[in-house]
């Protein structure tokens, strides 16, 4: 998987010891083999998901041209463009707010003096009346009387770019093409804070952007299409700028300006203004748009660089730095609206440890992604005492810090979008956790894979008994752990509990957040908005999850150059397309196919056996509820819930509900499956060893060079030596009943559903689980 990189080269740093909370610390250098990739919330993993457009679909998954984004940008941000009215300017440049805004008395000094503006006429000299085209002859005039301003005012660091004719790169990955843009001005800056490169980049890139500027002309402006353009730019600067929260954009015609603001809940946009008439307040829109005091820009002060290393501290009761430990690869999520999680690996200096930083934007009726996190911790620790295990395969907690949220950014204006509804509030939080590793779909062995998957169904489960249901399953979710040693409980995590609600707490969530999680990998019933998200949805996403990363891998932890069609609809936009999909594949009998041949046949036999048993468990659970919603007549659509409850369906029942037996059924059957795999995995391994040295052996050559035990450093081992050690070796293995001489064995095949065999497979296979 392409790496989501930004290509910086190291230019000329200046001193930046004067700067807050600096100090020197060692250069952390990366490791010799970098990662392949970024984290998924602790790692990097399917960044289409959930990302601008949500999800992966057949008609909306590559963003091969602009007009595809915008019309993904479009739905992001639907009823949610609020207007901020005179207010918005107001308040923007003052300076109370911008620190380094000029006196009224000093901006208009300027104009009086300046000769490119005539008070006389109130007008910008240069800039053409009535331009003709959208060209040089437009862009250039502006983009001078822009530096002018920056000069005048001391704006060292900061410039105006003509981009009209210069495209900037998007950061793309496998699922992405390399999409490129051409902002009409950008408005130029560097600093610590921004990017490492201390210098305005030539050719220009979003690392180093302040704000896009998108010029019409008046009688050529397209309100929708032109919000929308600018919105594609702020986007990538989130993504290129991910310790940014918010981004600035401006509409310009040859007469007016339209100020934008694109944040975590959304976009909020001024009224236009004839920038000629109201000179002073352009020069105070351009001048608030450079300030030098970048968290008024959206920038996170909290991360910046140190020569070529990159910092984080802690705004703590007791502040402490860390070195990031791979500055070019945080996770971020490709979107405008919504959590906008980003993750750092951190350096702990202290402990000589990784920690995860996690920065998010939580809706603010949301239970706290830290209450989870802290009631797990206090779970194992008591768990510690009583001297038992920890919860298995369930992430925790160091610290934590809650800091603004978004009616602050937007000057406490009203949250109401254009038709008056209100739009969610969202506050700014992080937390700081130990590093587990890698996403699951990176683990380089099919067997760390599996050992993965088992401790984090087991960490759900377990969740599940302690109150606690996660809703947001995914591949950027699971990860593995990379030390193949490692003890069960401890080889896979699930983690992210954004999403996460408390059973015991929650009266009921009947119509309320009914399609929760990541689209790609949400149950049906849930797809469907069907009853509350329970434990057994939970579940389903598990499977949906790993069945993505067996059918979308190449080999263990290398990734397919594209996704089978198939799958493509998982993800769609369209909920209809989403379903139908889902179904048709645990419907057909040799949907295992899809599994890459190289993640083996254990595993090919592990996904039919549970579409299998999703097909017969989770589908019915469907019909009763839809025939639910369909009843008009409140006395039948009560005597079919009373019905459906009584037929053990427990999707109507509300979320406190703890769906003992059933839960612990599906969890069973469920762990079995993957249990079984892992044991054959394991048996095809150790033969794998073995046939090696068979095929070794089978080789022209007379003599090897190999270490045996019981030989030396260099030895030539011969032939004969070979097939004493390979029978010696085979001889400890465990018989599986394969041998020809003996008279039950069978060959195992992947038995669809239908075949007579089908039974007793499934039969063999829960009591061999029994046994290990």
């Amino acid at each position: 998987m392409q790496d989501h990189l930004v290509s910086e080269h190291l230019g000329v740093v200046p001193d930046v010891r004067a700067l807050p909370h600096m100090r020197k610390a060692p250069v952390t250098s990366s490791p010799s083999t970098p990662d392949r990739g970024s984290i998924s919330t602790q790692s990097q993993a399917l960044e289409t998901v959930q990302d601008t457009p949500h999800g992966v679909s057949s008609d909306a998954h590559h963003h091969f041209h602009v007009d595809a984004l915008q019309g993904a940008l479009e739905a992001e941000l639907e009823a949610a463009w609020v207007a901020g009215l005179t207010d918005f300017l107001k308040r923007f440049t003052s300076r109370g707010h911008m620190p380094d805004m000029p006196k009224d008395s000093e901006i208009d000094d300027f104009l009086e003096r300046y000769e490119g503006y005539s008070t006389k006429d109130k007008k910008w000299n240069m800039v053409p009346v009535d331009p003709e085209r959208e060209n040089s002859s437009l862009y250039d005039p502006l983009i001078a009387q822009i530096n002018v301003i920056l000069q005048h005012f001391k704006r060292g660091t900061h410039t105006a770019v003509g981009t009209y004719a210069k495209e900037m790169p998007h950061v793309h990955h496998v699922y992405q093409t390399a999409l490129k843009t051409k902002p009409d001005i950008t408005l130029m800056g560097y600093s610590p804070y921004l990017a490492k490169d201390q210098v305005i980049p030539d050719p220009p890139r979003y690392t180093h952007c302040l704000a896009p500027i998108e010029v019409k002309r008046e009688t050529g402006v397209r309100w929708n299409h032109d919000r929308l353009q600018l919105a594609v730019y702020a986007r990538e600067c989130l993504v290129q700028q991910p310790n940014r929260n918010f981004v600035y954009g401006v509409l310009l015609t040859e007469k007016r300006l339209l100020l934008f603001q694109f944040d975590r809940a959304g976009a909020l946009f001024s009224p236009w203004i004839n920038f000629h008439t109201d000179a002073r307040m352009f020069i105070k829109i351009i001048l608030a748009l450079s300030t030098a005091h970048l968290d008024k820009l959206g920038f996170d002060m909290r991360i910046y660089w140190d020569g070529s290393s990159r910092y984080f501290k802690s705004d703590a009761p007791e502040p402490k730095l860390y070195s990031i430990h791979d500055p070019y690869k945080p996770f971020r999520r490709h979107t405008i609206r919504g959590r906008g999680t980003t993750c750092w690996i951190l350096n702990d200096d202290d402990t000589m440890k990784k920690c995860i930083l996690k920065l998010a934007w939580r809706t603010k009726e949301r239970e706290p992604e830290h209450v989870f996190l802290t009631k797990i911790r206090k779970e194992n620790e008591k768990r510690k005492k009583a001297g038992q295990n920890a919860i298995p395969g369930v992430g925790t907690v160091i610290s934590y810090g809650e800091s603004t949220e978004v009616s602050k950014l937007r000057f406490d204006l009203p949250m109401k979008e254009e038709d008056g509804r209100d739009v969610s509030e969202r506050m700014y939080y992080w937390t700081l956790q130990p590093y587990y590793g890698q996403p699951l779909e990176k683990a380089p062995s099919v067997l760390q894979s599996l050992r993965a998957f088992y401790d984090i169904l087991q960490g759900g489960f377990e969740l599940w008994k302690l109150g606690i249901l996660h809703r947001d399953i995914s591949t950027r979710n699971m990860l593995f752990n990379p030390d193949p040693d490692a003890e069960p409980g401890q080889r896979g995590f699930l983690i992210d509990f954004d999403m996460a609600i408390d059973l015991k707490r929650t009266a009921s969530l009947a119509g309320k957040d009914l399609r929760t999680g990541t689209r790609v990998f949400q149950s049906i019933k849930v797809l469907e908005g069907l009853g509350v998200h329970d434990y057994l949805d939970d579940l389903e996403s598990n499977f949906w999850a790993y069945t993505w990363i067996a059918c979308t891998s190449e080999s263990p932890g290398v990734p397919r150059a594209g996704i089978p069609s198939e799958l493509m609809d998982w993800g769609s936009p369209n909920l209809d397309s989403a379903i139908r999909s889902k179904e048709n594949f645990l419907l057909d009998d040799e949907s295992y196919r899809l599994v890459s041949p190289k993640m083996g046949q254990p595993v090919q036999q592990m996904v039919a056996f549970l579409a299998l048993f999703f097909r017969q468990k989770a589908l019915p659970r469907i019909a009763p509820l839809k025939n639910a919603n369909s009843a008009r007549d409140p006395f039948v659509k009560a005597y079919i819930e009373k019905k459906t409850s009584q037929g053990g369906i427990h999707a109507t029942y509300g979320a406190t509900q703890m769906l003992d037996a059933e839960a612990k059924e599906w969890f069973d059957e469920v762990t079995s499956a993957v249990k079984d795999a892992i044991n054959d995995e394991e048996e095809a391994s150790r033969r794998s060893s073995v046939l090696n040295l068979v095929s070794a052996s089978d080789k022209a050559q007379p003599t090897l060079v190999l270490k045996l035990p019981g030989y030396g450093q260099q030895r030539e081992a011969t032939t004969q030596d070979l097939i004493k050690f390979q029978k010696g070796l085979k001889s400890k293995l465990p018989d599986d009943g394969s041998s020809s001489s003996s008279s039950s064995s069978k060959k195992r095949v992947l038995i669809p559903e239908g075949s007579p065999s089908a039974r007793a497979t499934k039969t063999r296979q829960a009591k061999k689980a029994k046994q290990v």
